[in-house]
This record gives structure tokens, C-alpha cells and sequence, in this order.
């Protein structure tokens, strides 16, 4: 079992050990969250692509446990340093889940942080001739808050990407490291 699966299955875990009797509000339930944020490489991937914004949405399903289902799509153009400075276009996919407080009916504005991890892919486009575009497997874990109030809300996230990349036909595979923070209004449909 790797890191993610763990990870994942025990939020899975908590989320049944805390589990609450009462549905969310139809309201609150599904949440669309357009984001903004930056991309930072790290370690050795600090080396071959540069920092960048990154744009994209998620969305968010809240279960009637402590615990929310996340599918997100981002876009991050950067620029390939190893060979010719080329521009690239990163395109991650993931779906995850997130441990999240019970909500307070008692107040109207509401802070939530929460803890996250999940699994999916990125699909590396690059435009120089010498690597080829290719897609990866990639994992994530996640921290960050959410302050809501009625319908709508602001959010902030952390995520720490590990993914697989290829650097070039006949070499070895590396993995990767990066940081994805971001900002989100989070509007609940």
C-alpha cells in the first residue's frame, strides 16, 4: 500500500468513527470553487520547470460524515529550464477527499480547516523537440481553511504534489515535488 492509499483510507476510517446522523443542507452539500494560486517546484523539479500561476476548479461533495469527496482540474503554464527555456502547459486531475469539522448552526460565519488527500494524474505538455508531452500518476496531501458564511465562502489550500515524470526517451524515471497554493471562492449549489 503506498502513502496516499494510506492516507486516503484513513480519512475513510475517521470519517466513519465521527460519523453524524444528519444530512447537510441541500444547500450546502455540493460546492462549485473556481481557484487561483501559484505552483512551486521543489528539489530537483526546482531545477527543470519554473515557479507559475495556476488556475482551475474543483468541486466538492459534503457526505453526512466529517469527511468532503473533492474532483479538481488546474492548468499551470510554466517554462521548461533544462533545455530551451520552451514553454509548457501542466494540466493536473485529481479526486480526494477532505476531514472536516461538524458545522455549527449557531453562528453564521463558519471557520473550517480541514486536512486532505488524494490521487490522480498530470499531463506534462512541453514544446521543445527533445521531451515528448506525457501523463503521470500523481498523489497529493493537502491543509488549508475555509471561512463561509450562508452560501458562499473563501478558501485557502496547500497541497504537496509527488508525481512520476520521464525526462527523456531511454532515461530512467524521477519523481517529482511541488507545492500548489491556492485561493478559491467556494459557492455551495
Amino acid at each position: 500500500m503506498n502513502v496516499g492509499t494510506g492516507v486516503l483510507a484513513t480519512l475513510l476510517l475517521a470519517s466513519a468513527a465521527f460519523a453524524d446522523t444528519t444530512a447537510p443542507a441541500g444547500n450546502e452539500a455540493f460546492s462549485i470553487r473556481p481557484l487561483v494560486g501559484a505552483y512551486i517546484p521543489s528539489g530537483a523539479q526546482h531545477r527543470e520547470l519554473s515557479s507559475s500561476v495556476v488556475t482551475g476548479s474543483e468541486v466538492a461533495y459534503a457526505l453526512n460524515a466529517p469527511i468532503r469527496l473533492v474532483g479538481a482540474v488546474t492548468w499551470t503554464p510554466s517554462r521548461e529550464r533544462t533545455f530551451s527555456n520552451a514553454r509548457s502547459s501542466i494540466i493536473q486531475y485529481d479526486a480526494g477527499a477532505e476531514l472536516i469539522p461538524r458545522r455549527s448552526a449557531d453562528t453564521p460565519w463558519q471557520l473550517s480547516p480541514f486536512l486532505g488527500a488524494g490521487l490522480g494524474g498530470r499531463s506534462y505538455r512541453l514544446r521543445s523537440g527533445t521531451t515528448p508531452s506525457q501523463s503521470d500518476f500523481a498523489g497529493y496531501g493537502a491543509l488549508g481553511a475555509e471561512l463561509e458564511r450562508g452560501g458562499v465562502g473563501a478558501r485557502i489550500e496547500v497541497r504537496d504534489y509527488v508525481s512520476r515524470f520521464k525526462l527523456l526517451p531511454g532515461t530512467g524515471t524521477t519523481t517529482r515535488d511541488d507545492l500548489m497554493l491556492t485561493a478559491a471562492l467556494s459557492i455551495h449549489v
